[in-house]
C-alpha cells in the first residue's frame, strides 16, 4: 500500500535540499515584512 501522503513524504526527503532553500526563503521574506 502506496498513499498520498507517503509520496509526498518521500518527494520531500527526495527534495530536502529545495525544501530547506524554500524555507530559508520564507524567512528572509518574513524578515522583510
Amino acid at each position: 500500500m502506496h498513499g498520498p501522503k507517503e509520496e509526498r513524504v518521500w518527494h520531500l526527503l527526495s527534495t530536502r535540499q529545495n525544501v530547506g532553500l524554500y524555507f530559508s526563503f520564507l524567512i528572509a521574506g518574513s524578515w522583510h515584512t
